[in-house]
């Protein structure tokens, strides 16, 4: 299996710390994730896509999606010729995946957080659906557009296969989600809504989460961060050629991704922030770790309703494959909407001691939600500042608590390792 890294967050223990009465005096975190992967399979194997399932195992298909687009992009192929043959699949694939995984983190990983036991039942369905996905995986990978690889039985039976897994997942989320159909939640418009939902309906993991940040000061976890263009917006292609010559010529962009030499963030927040909830939630408690959580509940009833072919007002845009071909280099750079926010893989020729060099470069939206002073940053800084606030000491389990929920929304697709430093110690005294 190869190791996808970390993301590890240190935290500096006062002075006057004891066990059961901890005091955090200053916190950072890293990115350790591994990265250059693709770059390195691409040399090692010559073609990476029969392993992206391997490598990026939470969201394979949007990997696949986004590097088949780079290829196509630099073979000269627009998307929409790709849309014509495969009929979309590829996006639908898209919300499909980003649905099933939305679905994991606000009921799996979120049950860790607020102690609320997910029924058996509901758990093997949610494994059942997640194992018939792979189906469409299978399809994607045997669809190569280039080479003139084109099932097209093949094609309308994934097109079949993710109409089923949409009506299922309807089910999924009315048990392990929202406790209502998520039409009914995606019709929510005000705070005071959203307030009645999660303090009546202690039926899910993700209502009980909601009530728990309500019980928390309104800016926890907060961000102060600008949103990294969307592929429909009209200054997207700018910036999707910064992104390109940057991960061209920069050696550590891919780990520490910039816009406008500023941090920024993606995700749902992002995608969301023209629904009047999320625009009345962010007037009153800005872009906090509650209000993050409510953009990914919106974004996950948004993504059911376009698969399910329901036409809603308050539905943002179709998630879209974008691409630009660079000539000049013989390189492409392709972009996509996932479940954690834009994805990016880029790839061409660049210029190095050696001589001209072919490379592959991938920015997952962890990058952008953990570099160096972002958005991870920042909302640690606001954990630590409430628990500062607080003038109590906290055992281990509360203070871990407090940092996973701070940092939840932003949800990195590698484990956190929280890792608790006595002041004057470089090494870590407890894991």
């Amino acid at each position: 299996m190869i190791d996808a890294g970390v993301i590890t967050v240190d935290l500096l223990l006062a002075p006057e710390s004891r066990p059961g009465d901890l005091r955090v005096r200053r916190a950072s975190l890293l990115n350790e994730r591994t990265l250059n992967l693709m770059d390195r399979l691409a040399r090692s194997l010559g073609s990476c896509r029969e392993v992206v399932p391997l490598v990026f195992s939470l969201c394979p298909c949007a990997h696949l999606v986004t590097l088949d687009a780079a290829e196509r992009a630099t073979a000269g192929l627009a998307e929409d010729e790709r849309r014509t043959v495969d009929g979309c699949l590829a996006e639908r694939a898209l919300m499909l995946e980003a649905l099933l995984e939305n679905i994991r983190v606000l009921a799996l990983d979120a049950s860790k957080l607020v102690c609320v036991p997910v029924q058996a039942d509901s758990l093997a369905a949610y494994a059942k659906a997640r194992a018939g996905f792979s189906g469409v995986i299978r399809t994607l990978q045997g669809f190569n557009l280039v080479t003139g690889q084109v099932d097209e039985d093949a094609l309308l039976e994934a097109h079949r296969l993710i109409d089923r897994l949409t009506a299922d997942c309807e089910g999924l989320l009315a048990s392990l989600v929202f406790g209502i159909s998520p039409e009914a939640f995606l019709e929510m418009t005000e705070p005071v809504q959203y307030a009645a939902w999660y303090g009546t309906n202690a039926s899910t993991v993700a209502s009980a989460l909601a009530y728990r940040y309500h019980a928390l000061p309104a800016a926890f976890g907060a961000l102060d961060c600008p949103p990294v263009p969307q592929p429909h917006e009209l200054d997207f292609p700018d910036f999707a050629d910064e992104m390109y010559h940057r991960l061209r010529n920069e050696a550590d962009f891919e780990a520490e991704p910039v816009y406008r030499r500023r941090p920024s963030f993606t995700g749902a927040l992002v995608r969301e922030a023209g629904h009047p909830l999320v625009e009345a939630l962010c007037a009153t408690a800005g872009q906090s770790a509650g209000t993050l959580l409510a953009a990914r509940l919106l974004d996950t009833a948004a993504f059911w309703a376009q698969l399910a072919h329901r036409e809603h007002e308050n539905l943002p845009a179709l998630p879209e494959v974008y691409t630009m071909r660079l000539p000049d280099t013989c390189g492409a750079i392709a972009c996509a909407t996932t479940a954690r926010g834009l994805l990016t893989h880029a790839s061409g020729f660049r210029q190095s001691r050696s001589g001209l060099e072919h490379f592959h470069a991938v920015v997952s939206p962890t990058e952008w939600q953990f570099a160096p002073e972002g958005p991870g940053q920042q909302a640690l800084e606001s954990a630590v500042r409430h628990l500062k606030r607080s003038g109590a000491g906290v055992d281990e389990e509360t203070l871990r608590n407090i940092i996973r929920l701070a940092l939840f929304g932003l949800d990195a697709c590698v484990p956190l390792d929280i890792r608790l430093r006595a002041a004057g110690r470089s090494d870590t005294c407890m894991k």
